[in-house]
Parts: structure tokens; C-alpha cells; sequence
């Protein structure tokens, strides 16, 4: 029995991901509640050493690039995820699934059907009580990248402000994982929270804590 909340926060690099969990993880903990923020991937050893790998390049397959993704997914959600939501604790992702699904999707070279079983695979099956996509045109969130410092969100180490392998992909990837995003919320719209990135950051917070508040009514109610 799951007893916690699980929040995913998604969107492309550069959207103020890591600024508004770390902004929701304090809100939280103020109200008493336990809460833990992870990262994807990390979290765990092997999820750190996976990031590693897949952000130098070093897998030129894009199954074998997957695989990576959901091994340290697989890992994530047994070893921290599932025990920490099974005391009750909230849980908050700084990616999840969702973005195997943008990211590897957008590729083009692996069935969208493929990626939602390994999804499945990996998480046992769990998904987020909501999900915070912050959107943001493809084109500003790389200006924003670019040279920016890149916090470590979700523990594990700060990186290098030098774009990764995946980000120097082109502006048609970005947009296509962009488009995807929004596919994904037109489909989900009760899971999905769609928020313009370009706004203020505590304008965001404000309207993260409002959603949250909500599932906390519902949670008592």
C-alpha cells in the first residue's frame, strides 16, 4: 500500500525544473511532511553511473540508449521511489517516464508502444498523482541552457554548464520533444499540470502550490 504522493516534473532542459522542486520540496517540508526530491537518471549508484555514461555519448544505439534510461529508472523506483511513498512520504521527480517517451520518442527510431512497455517494465507500473510539465518554446529553452548553471537537483553532483550530448541535438529534435509533451497532457489532463515557463518563478510556484493544495484536499476529503 502507497500511502505518499508521487510528482513528476517535466519539460525541456533549461525550464526551471529543478528551481520550482526545490521551491515545492521547501513549501512541503514546512507544512511537516516528509519529502524527498530525485532526479532522473540518478538517485541511486548505479543511476549516477547510467547519467554519466548517457550524457557523454558513450551509447550510439538508440535502444541501447533506453535501456540505460530505464535500468536506472528500474532502480530508482525500487530502491527510493516505492519505500519512500510506502511511509507515507512525497516523492518529487525532476523527470520520470514521461520524458523516455519526449526524448527517445522523438528520435524517431523506436516504437512509441516499445517505450511505454519498458516504462511499464521499469516502474512496476507507477505514475505520478500529477505531473508538473513546464512549456516553453524549444528555441528560449536553449537560450536559457546555454551557459547557464546547471543545479543538482534531486541530490547527486552539480554538472558541467557545457551542453551534454543529448542537448547539442538539434532545434527539430527539441521541437519534436516539445510536441510530444504536449501530446502526452492532451492525453492525460487530469495527471497533467501545463504551465507557461516563460512566467515568473514564484508566479509558477504559486500555481504548483495551488494544484498540490488541491490534492491535498482530496487526500482528506
Amino acid at each position: 500500500m502507497l500511502n505518499g504522493q508521487l510528482i513528476s516534473f517535466e519539460g525541456l532542459d533549461g525550464v526551471g525544473k529543478s528551481t520550482q522542486i526545490d521551491l515545492l520540496q521547501q513549501a512541503l517540508t514546512s507544512r511537516g511532511m516528509e519529502v524527498i526530491s530525485l532526479r532522473e537518471p540518478g538517485g541511486t549508484s548505479a543511476g549516477e553511473s547510467l547519467r554519466s555514461l548517457i550524457k557523454a555519448g558513450t551509447f550510439h544505439s538508440s535502444l541501447a540508449e533506453l535501456l540505460a534510461f530505464e535500468t536506472a529508472r528500474a532502480e530508482l523506483v525500487s530502491e527510493l521511489v516505492r519505500p519512500a511513498l510506502a511511509r507515507g512520504a512525497w516523492v518529487l521527480l525532476d523527470r520520470f517516464a514521461d520524458s523516455s517517451l519526449a526524448y527517445q520518442g522523438a528520435l524517431g527510431q523506436l516504437d512509441m508502444e516499445l517505450i511505454r512497455q519498458l516504462n511499464t517494465i521499469a516502474t512496476g507500473g507507477l505514475k505520478p498523482e500529477l505531473t508538473v510539465l513546464l512549456a516553453l518554446d524549444p528555441m528560449q529553452a536553449l537560450l536559457r541552457r546555454r551557459g547557464a548553471k546547471k543545479p543538482a537537483a534531486g541530490g547527486g553532483n552539480a554538472e558541467s554548464t557545457e551542453l551534454d550530448s543529448i542537448e547539442q541535438r538539434d532545434t527539430v529534435y527539441f521541437s519534436r520533444v516539445h510536441e510530444i509533451f504536449s501530446e502526452l497532457a492532451r492525453a492525460e489532463p487530469q495527471r497533467f499540470h501545463v504551465l507557461d515557463a516563460s512566467q515568473d518563478v514564484e508566479a509558477i510556484h504559486r500555481q504548483v502550490m495551488e494544484r498540490v493544495q488541491e490534492m491535498q484536499g482530496g487526500q482528506h476529503g
